[in-house]
């Protein structure tokens, strides 16, 4: 997304100089329907963009935007956390303590505001549960392990990020997905659509309640997981031998010791 990185070439590989090097995005984002950059921006991207050997997207209409204003073909895949199962995280997060004895509603929002805060808060009294806030940026304490276990462990979710909203999923929790118009509401879309969950995300945190009590079909959620992994492995190992793979892979082990 061109607001987010003041040198937008980078992000489309621009200090690659080497002709023989393979370049493949994967699961690439701009954040938003809309088109927010400038004609010059548009012009160079498009340039490095068609340098690129594949490219992959995680919203739909992404895949519009690069055919459109890039001329490439782009593929609609899943984000790459969405490529590991719960159990992979569970192995990651194995040694925080388990949180069962407390039933809690964990919070997980971006730019938290005091209205956002105090619906959350009558929500977990309607709901009985205790609560756990969990802000990002500067008021982040916890560590990896920690933030997932906060998933992992909670009765419900409710989130205004992405990523707060896969790992609900993941963990298969009933979840409210509040949204995010400044940060761009599109991947959710996008991913919620896949599954069938569009229901499941408002922009009235005080139908936050009956959406998170909204009964989740999860054989069926996880069902259309899997064949989307698939395809979206299908394209990385279409593009990216066993052979290139272990050689970058030694590659930076060397760079990093």
């Amino acid at each position: 997304r061109s607001q987010y990185n003041k040198y937008i070439l980078d992000m489309y590989l621009g200090f690659v100089r080497e002709k023989d090097v393979k370049k493949i995005a994967y699961a690439a984002s701009f954040g938003t329907a809309e088109w927010e950059y400038s004609k010059q921006q548009t012009k160079l991207c498009r340039k490095y963009a068609q340098r690129l050997d594949a490219i992959s997207v995680r919203e739909k209409s992404a895949v519009n935007l690069c055919n459109k204003y890039f001329n490439v073909d782009a593929i609609h895949v899943l984000d790459p956390t969405l490529l590991l199962e719960a159990k992979d995280y569970e192995c990651l997060c194995r040694r925080v303590l388990q949180n069962d004895k407390q039933p809690y509603l964990g919070a997980y929002v971006l730019d938290l505001t005091p209205e956002i805060k105090n619906r959350i808060e009558i929500l977990s009294k309607s709901l009985k549960l205790n609560l756990n806030v969990v802000e990002a940026e500067a008021q982040s304490c916890l560590t990896v392990e920690e933030w997932v276990a906060m998933f992992r462990d909670a009765t419900c979710i409710v989130t205004n990020s992405f990523h707060g909203t896969v790992f609900s999923i993941l963990f298969n929790k009933q979840f409210v997905c509040l949204e995010n118009k400044d940060r761009g509401n599109d991947r959710f879309g996008s991913l919620l659509g896949i599954l069938g969950l569009e229901n499941h995300m408002t922009d009235d945190v005080s139908s936050a309640e009956e959406i998170i009590k909204t009964p989740i079909d999860w054989v069926r959620v996880q069902s259309i997981l899997d064949e989307n992994r698939q395809k979206s492995k299908r394209f990385l190992s279409k593009r990216w031998d066993g052979a290139t793979f272990f050689k970058a892979l030694k590659t930076i082990s060397a760079l990093f010791g």
